[in-house]
């Protein structure tokens, strides 16, 4: 097992000690210069698709920062929370299977991927093969113009070339000879043919139809009879080491697609009208309710650990161990929740050793995690909601880095 270095232990109290959700695209651009300062250099890549996550390569260690938009689009600028991830070495080839995500059961992890200063993992992108996949492709492309604004301009140098179908996706159909769209930080521009209109669509009006512009509603209301074997794709860019791939043009031998009708459409009428008039205003929110009262830690450090060995102990040789002691059941303070967590964390790696991975967000979440054979023991401190102790399988850990 690797050490963790001093670096990622200090990423980790920085990140819990900014105590907010409400960072500005600026300030996350801050904030990662600022942790490639920490790490010695800019990260190897970037890639997007159910979260955006920039990657860090140090020695034998992975860590991993995730800027995560907290506002929906259409209550103002972007906010952000920050949540950072580090990791053993030995993992990587795990955690890149677990990247590419093509398995994972809430959709694919990565859809894009991006150097920026190692191209790695380079490949085909995710497979376009019916409506769903198609649909579930572009609902993860939406936070792609706030996710290239998010990327530090100087991260930008080696790859950012903005031209109408080099940093996009091409597609041809019955309906409309040519469609290309060009993403870019900040605004997606749709360029339809033959006549070369030019429609630029701010990052805030993409979303799913009616309320927003829907873009794969669109290209699916762009078939003559529904069929997505109608629209034509032209796989290629020049920026994106990875990238979703549609259909290609006349390819006889490509793989039989699905072609079950869409699951809806959108008009180019409409897009023009969310264009002119802005996306229709969101529902009200539900008021939250106020906080419950804190609570105080029912075990003192020594018998959360003693417990935690305890269970061990009792989930050795079961087939999936799993098990967790509420250390604080309800809301606790934030003094009080890092205070105890601490006493936990050196009481546990006296009998552990270092942790394998630390999690840490700007919201209060923390997590470190022990590995003890093929069983992983974990503390967390769920910001204000409490601290626990989990025993699960090592295998797990995706839980970790997914939630």
């Amino acid at each position: 097992m690797s050490h963790i270095s001093p670096a990622e232990f200090e990423l980790e109290s920085g990140f819990l000690q900014l105590e907010r959700t409400d960072f500005s695209v600026t300030e996350v651009r801050h904030h990662l210069m600022a942790t490639a300062d920490k790490l010695g250099s800019p990260p190897q890549f970037v890639q997007g698709g159910r979260h955006l996550e920039f990657w860090w390569h140090v020695g034998e260690r992975l860590v991993l920062v995730s800027p995560r938009r907290r506002n929906p689009r259409t209550s103002g600028p972007p906010v952000f929370e920050l949540t950072m991830h580090s990791l053993d070495w030995q993992n990587l080839e795990w955690w890149a299977s677990k990247a590419s995500g093509l398995e994972h059961e809430t959709g694919p992890r990565s859809l894009w991927q991006l150097a920026i200063t190692e191209r790695r993992y380079d490949g085909a992108g995710f497979d376009i093969m019916d409506w769903s996949e198609f649909f579930e492709v572009f609902t993860g492309l939406e936070s792609l113009p706030t996710d290239l604004e998010l990327i530090p301009p100087p991260w930008r140098e080696s790859w950012w070339a903005p031209s109408p179908g080099g940093f996009g996706i091409n597609f041809t159909g019955p309906e409309l000879p040519s469609v290309t769209l060009t993403y870019a930080p900040g605004e997606v521009s749709m360029l339809l043919g033959p006549d070369e209109e030019w429609l630029t669509i701010p990052a805030d009006h993409l979303g799913r139809a009616p309320r927003f512009i829907d873009l794969a509603a669109v290209f699916a209301g762009q078939t003559a009879t529904g069929a997505l074997s109608e629209l034509c794709f032209i796989n290629e860019n020049f920026s994106f080491t990875r990238w979703p791939q549609g259909p290609a043009c006349g390819d006889p031998d490509g793989p039989p697609l699905d072609d079950d009708q869409p699951p809806r459409t959108q008009s180019l009428a409409d897009v023009r009208r969310i264009l002119a008039d802005g996306p229709d205003p969101a529902p009200p929110r539900a008021r939250r309710s106020e906080p419950e009262e804190a609570t105080r830690p029912t075990l003192t450090p020594e018998q959360a650990v003693d417990a935690c060995v305890e269970m061990l102990d009792r989930q050795r040789g079961a087939q999936r161990p799993s098990a967790r002691v509420d250390l604080v059941p309800g809301r606790v303070e934030r003094h009080d929740a890092y205070e105890f967590a601490g006493a936990v964390n050196r009481l546990m790696a006296a009998r552990f050793g270092e942790p394998e991975s630390v999690t840490a967000s700007s919201n209060g979440h923390s997590v470190r995690r022990w590995r003890c054979e093929h069983t992983a023991v974990s503390l967390s401190v769920l910001g204000l909601r409490g601290l626990t102790i989990d025993i699960e399988p090592w295998d797990d850990m995706e839980r970790t880095f997914t939630d």
